[in-house]
């Protein structure tokens, strides 16, 4: 433990292991619709620009749509969280939290091992890594992941697929313009949870426990492919 002093600090590591607080959970909520909307925008664009390259993007989902959404939105969201959200931001935010954030993304973003979900694995995990050190917990990530595997899966789901996406990009959008005025409202309380971003004494650093980390992450991916 004397190598990591965060974890020294009994009420922080009891904090990233517990529900964060209502009013953080509060602040959390206006993010869900816009963050959603960025990633399917973004696998949106990702899939268009890569059918000039003849490569397809992800497939269309068929099955039964509860087992579908227990292996690709349930399983996914609290595995991926806790290795990709709670393990870097556990070992690396005690040396840098922007370089807890930024490890976090690539890692993320290379383990999907897929070009096409590559992208907006990238942006997610910036945001959702991001959003955990605001309020100390990994709770707000995965209740976001989840529900944005949710809708993934209703989305690449072939029998509801074409009904259900037009509603959901207006739904998206309209809750998104909502969501921004309240964000306005309350920026200075954002401001401030997520101050860290801008601290001129966190400088990006890349200590043993990135290299470990970006180690094992990297042997599971190619293990993936294998």
């Amino acid at each position: 433990l004397a190598s990591f002093p965060w974890l020294t600090k009994g009420e922080k590591r009891e904090k990233l292991l517990s529900f964060a607080s209502a009013g953080d959970m509060a602040l959390c909520l206006p993010l869900l619709a816009p963050t959603i909307s960025i990633m399917i925008g973004l696998s949106a664009l990702v899939t268009y620009l890569l059918s000039f390259a003849g490569v397809g993007g992800t497939e269309a989902l068929a099955g039964p749509v509860f087992e579908l959404l227990i292996l690709h939105a349930l399983i996914p969201a609290v595995l991926e969280e806790a290795l990709f959200r709670y393990v870097p931001l556990t070992l690396i935010a005690p040396y840098s939290k922007r370089s807890a954030v930024i490890v976090s993304a690539l890692l993320f973003a290379v383990a999907h091992c897929n070009i096409a979900q590559l992208p907006y694995a990238f942006v997610a995990g910036i945001i959702f890594a991001v959003i955990d050190i605001a309020v100390g917990s990994i709770i707000p990530s995965v209740i976001m992941h989840l529900l944005n595997n949710v809708a993934s899966v209703f989305w690449l789901w072939e029998v509801s697929a074409q009904s259900f996406r037009l509603p959901f990009v207006v739904s998206a959008l309209a809750l998104s313009a909502i969501s921004a005025v309240v964000v306005a409202i309350f920026r200075r309380r954002y401001a401030e949870k997520m101050s860290f971003l801008v601290n001129k004494t966190d400088k990006i650093s890349a200590p043993r426990e990135v290299w470990l980390f970006a180690f094992v992450c990297t042997a599971l991916a190619v293990g993936s492919l294998l």
